[in-house]
């Protein structure tokens, strides 16, 4: 019996630690590029077209919408809730992330419900003395 739960145990461990490594935006340093250098090529990976979250470094606002445009300058973010154009410089902005969207919280709930299904799968082949 304790051996499923310690089992049970370990496998919602491993699942939170991945699931927590995988939207970890902690971005490792592996060079001395400035801050704004980094977030210029964050953009650039995520591209024109996509969706992105942005949190502003002067007032910490967060904004919410569609990449348009980028330069070597700034790059333009079409605002999700008031449809306007807004232009930020790399060094106004303190981070930048993929917007997951529904996307995100769905693969969360499937992780959520797997580890469901095996604590209480474990405790029913307990139960019924073995499976």
């Amino acid at each position: 019996m304790l051996k499923r739960y310690i089992a049970g145990g370990l496998v919602f461990v491993v699942l939170a630690t991945t699931v927590t490594s995988a939207f970890s935006a902690a971005p490792r340093a592996q060079d001395k590029k400035s801050d704004s250098q980094k977030l210029a090529e964050k953009v650039a990976k995520i591209g024109v077209g996509k969706k992105v979250e942005l949190t502003l470094r002067q007032n910490g606002k967060k904004t919410k919408g569609t990449i348009t445009r980028l330069d070597d300058i700034g790059f333009t973010v079409a605002e999700k809730k008031s449809r306007m154009d807004l232009t930020f410089k790399y060094d106004e902005v303190k981070r930048i992330d993929k917007d997951g969207g529904v996307a995100k919280w769905i693969f969360v709930g499937g992780v959520a419900a797997a580890v469901v299904l095996i604590i209480f799968g474990s405790q029913l082949c307990e139960n019924e003395g073995g499976c």
